[in-house]
């Protein structure tokens, strides 16, 4: 049987120092077979380059040794190992993200095994809890500055993270989207969002202020801006006061959120108010009055109508 050698494998080292220092052992080693008529005249510039090349290669081996040691205990680590990986599916459909499981979906990592808490007695035998620190605070502070919340939604996150360049897992990505979930630019969505809100409430505001306005002319027309006189109310028609007092209780409930069953009402000063900014002020007494009045026609609740 042949045994095939592999000095390549078997000593690495020695193989390359044999191809680039081939007389190295012949000048250094003790007992020097090769006859000296054979052999050159010494070069110590020679020897000395070879010694040095020798040097770094086996630096080189344990330092390679040493990172191969680091790797196999990080490995080993609970967040290393395969059964902290994120689930990606069953995060993609969380409707919100905290911060906490934004931090550890960002590496990859199931929220629900790996978290500060977790972590934090590991930053001297590991480097990535201090990575994971790092990364959490980078939250925290986007947080504080409005761009981000306690529970933020996937999507919302997701662009925020693209439009900051923070590094998410492709396949966390790829599955929000698989959702019909477009992830957008994170700024597009906040201006967005706050464009909308804007626009409810100035829709609001010209609804109020038509309300408020009806009833200003309303009541200049039919009652002036000073209260009554008996002689006035007496020349009103009873039907036509009637319907004025509809319209004044209709516009105080649906206008200003007044409640008839309330015993007393902010929203008699705040309707008081308001006609003392249109130039046609009426005092909060003869506001009350006519509201109270025309809380008298409205229609019983229902309890007290089936009696």
């Amino acid at each position: 049987m042949v045994i095939i050698s592999h000095p390549w494998k078997d000593n690495p080292l020695e193989y390359l120092m044999r191809i680039k220092f081939p007389l190295e052992r012949a000048y250094t080693a003790p007992f020097v077979s090769i006859s000296s008529r054979n052999l050159p005249m010494r070069d110590d510039a020679y020897v000395e380059r070879a010694i040095q090349y020798r040097a770094e290669q086996v630096a080189r081996e344990e330092a390679q040794k040493a990172v191969e040691r680091r790797n196999a205990e990080e490995n080993n680590l609970f967040f290393s190992r395969p059964e902290s990986n994120a689930d990606v599916m069953y995060w993609s459909r969380m409707s919100l993200w905290t911060l906490e499981d934004a931090t550890a979906l960002s590496f990859g990592k199931d929220p629900r095994k790996v978290s500060w808490e977790k972590l934090k007695n590991y930053d001297r035998v590991s480097p990535f809890p201090i990575k994971y620190k790092e990364q959490y605070e980078l939250f925290h502070r986007a947080k504080l500055a409005g761009q981000l919340w306690d529970s933020t939604i996937p999507r919302v996150f997701l662009a925020w993270a693209r439009r900051m360049r923070v590094a998410m897992p492709q396949d966390l990505i790829a599955a929000v989207e698989d959702l019909g979930i477009q992830i957008a630019d994170w700024k597009t969505l906040f201006d967005n969002q706050e464009q909308e809100t804007q626009t409810a409430i100035a829709k609001k505001e010209a609804e109020l202020n038509e309300l408020r306005q009806r009833i200003a002319e309303l009541t200049t027309n039919t009652l002036g801006s000073a209260p009554p006189s008996p002689v006035a109310e007496k020349s009103l028609g009873i039907r036509e006061r009637e319907s004025l007092l509809k319209l004044v209780i209709g516009m105080a409930v649906n206008g200003y959120g007044y409640d008839p069953k309330a015993g007393r009402s902010d929203k008699i000063r705040e309707i008081a108010g308001d006609l003392e900014r249109l130039g046609i002020a009426l005092d909060v007494d003869t506001v009350r009055k006519y509201v109270n009045e025309g809380r008298g026609l409205l229609p019983p609740p229902e309890t007290e109508q089936k009696r």
